[in-house]
């Protein structure tokens, strides 16, 4: 396997887990569909469904109106400790 497509793997496994799964945790709590979530940010009809499941990756633009659309934020940490 391809050293270079195994990071990228890694990099999109960790992002469902870490930022696309607890957005759709948040999205259940309000009881808010795919097909809402898609009507309040104006992108095309099942394309939250392919973020979801992770067959496509939203834009950084989308992600924050994602998470506006369900009442969060996208902040950005620097875990570096120098």
């Amino acid at each position: 396997m391809n050293k270079h497509k195994s990071h990228e793997d890694k990099i999109r496994s960790d992002f469902l887990k870490d930022i696309i799964k607890p957005m759709v945790k948040r999205r259940h709590d309000l009881k808010l569909t795919q097909e809402d979530i898609n009507y309040k940010i104006g992108v095309a009809d099942r394309l939250v469904s392919k973020w979801e499941c992770g067959t496509r990756t939203p834009n950084l633009f989308n992600l924050v109106c994602w998470a506006e659309a369900i009442n969060g934020k996208i902040i950005y940490i620097n875990n570096d400790n120098k």
